[in-house]
């Protein structure tokens, strides 16, 4: 690969928003010169998260070039007070050390093993509403299989599009993207609330048509028992 290339692609995706040592990892990717390879990043935005995941692709001449992003804004989950407990619990374990446990011999400490135990059999035992923690805390990590009902617990909380490269000069960057999609969800929250007064709105009326019903019988009673008469 010509030194330039990997220069312009460094700029590029450092101007997107990625760390200058995104340089090293080019490098690294490079060294087995694939036709094409991803560069994820992930960040913090205050309590929600921002995964990205850049596509690079290869043409017939050897130049490689970025051809589009999945951008992830993953939103601050809020559980029940019935689970506020199990959460705080499950918030202490260090669950990507526990899990590299599995995998290789490391130094762990004991207690917090321990604890990974009792807190994974709580998690049983509340059942299916206790699996938002488990998207909560291993969504994204290696234990993110585990989560029994990730589609679910994705259509709440997270929202996502594609941004494509068309040119070397316009692009949009992680922070735009961002916002766009902060946008979209606001708007997304917006219709939920709609759809659930409306909702409201319509059963109320079949209450108060219910209502109206029950008032008009006595009368019709009342008119049988005149004609008897």
């Amino acid at each position: 690969m010509h030194p330039s290339n990997l220069s312009v692609l460094t700029n590029r995706l450092v101007s997107l928003g990625f760390p200058a040592s995104v340089e090293n990892q080019l490098r690294c990717h490079l060294c087995f010169a694939p036709t094409q390879f991803e560069l994820p990043l992930t960040m913090r935005l205050g309590e929600d998260q921002g995964v990205f995941s850049v596509r690079a692709e290869r043409d017939e001449r050897g130049v490689y070039s970025l051809k589009y992003y999945h951008a992830c804004l993953r939103k601050r989950v809020e559980v029940s007070e019935e689970l506020a407990g199990l959460d705080q619990r499950m918030g202490a374990v260090d669950w990507e050390a526990v899990a590299l446990g599995r995998q290789v011999a490391t130094a762990l400490d004991e207690k917090m093993i321990q604890e990974a135990a009792a807190v994974l059999q709580a998690l049983d035992e509340f059942g299916l509403a206790a699996d938002l923690l488990r998207y909560k805390y291993w969504q994204g990590t290696s234990l993110e299989s585990l989560v029994l009902f990730p589609s679910q617990h994705k259509s709440i909380w997270e929202i996502s599009e594609r941004f494509y490269f068309f040119n070397e000069v316009d692009q949009i960057s992680f922070s735009e993207a961002i916002r766009f999609l902060n946008s979209r969800w606001m708007e997304r929250q917006l219709q939920v609330k709609k759809k659930m007064a409306e909702r409201s709105s319509e059963a109320e009326g079949r209450d108060s048509g219910r209502s109206l019903l029950i008032k008009k019988k006595p009368r019709n009673s009342a008119r049988k028992n005149l004609l008897k008469k």
